[in-house]
C-alpha cells in the first residue's frame, strides 16, 4: 500500500510559494485599503462642507443659506445635526435652523442618533474631524451710479481636517477640505 502524504520537499516548495506571494501581494492589498480609506474620508469631508455651504446647482442653501452664517468654532460640526437651541427655521424670513444638514432624522426629533453623529464626526480611522473658521476683510473703492463708495470684502475661510491614519497633526498624511466664501458689504 502506497502512502498518500506529501513529501518534505513538496511541502517546502508550497510554503515557499505562499511566503513569496504574501510578500508581494499583502503590501499591495494594504496600499489599496489605505487608499480607499483616504478617498472615503475626502468624500465625507466634502459632504460635510456641502452641508455647511449648500449646493449652488440645486439651490440647497445648507447651514449657511438657512442661518445666514457658518457654524462658529465653538458650535463646530455639532451644529449640522443638532439645533442646540438655535432658532427654528422661519418660512417667512427664510432664516433659522432647518436641519439636520447631514445624517438622517429617522425619528422626527430634528436631530440624528448618537451613533450616526459619531460616524459623521469621525474619519475612517475613527479620529474626530477638526473644524475651524476664520474671517478676513479688505476694502476697495467702487463706483455705483456715478458715486464713489468703499466696499468691504469679507472672506470666511472654512477648514475641515482629518489627521489621517497616524491620528496626529503632521506626518504628511493629514487631509483637508477648505473653502473660502467671499461677500461684499457697502
Amino acid at each position: 500500500m502506497k502512502n498518500k502524504a506529501f513529501s518534505l520537499p513538496e511541502l517546502v516548495v508550497v510554503i515557499t510559494l505562499i511566503a513569496l506571494l504574501s510578500v508581494f501581494v499583502l503590501p499591495k492589498f494594504v496600499d489599496v485599503l489605505a487608499g480607499a480609506k483616504e478617498r472615503s474620508t475626502m468624500i465625507e469631508m466634502s459632504e460635510i462642507m456641502t452641508a455647511i455651504v449648500g449646493k449652488a446647482d440645486t439651490n440647497e442653501g445648507g447651514f449657511l443659506g438657512d442661518m445666514k452664517r457658518v457654524p462658529t468654532n465653538a458650535e463646530g460640526l455639532t451644529a449640522l445635526y443638532s439645533d442646540s437651541g438655535m432658532p427654528a427655521y422661519n418660512f417667512v424670513t427664510l432664516n433659522g435652523w432647518n436641519g439636520p444638514y447631514i445624517g438622517e432624522d429617522s425619528d422626527g426629533s430634528g436631530s440624528v442618533s448618537a451613533a450616526e453623529a459619531y460616524d459623521i464626526l469621525h474619519d475612517e480611522w475613527k479620529n474626530a474631524y477638526l473644524y475651524s473658521t476664520s474671517t478676513s476683510s479688505s476694502t476697495e473703492n467702487a463706483t455705483i451710479d456715478g458715486s464713489s463708495v468703499t466696499v468691504t470684502i469679507s472672506t470666511i475661510n472654512i477648514t475641515i481636517t482629518s489627521w489621517g491614519p497616524n491620528g496626529a497633526s503632521g506626518g504628511g498624511d493629514d487631509l483637508q477640505e477648505t473653502r473660502a466664501i467671499k461677500y461684499r458689504k457697502l
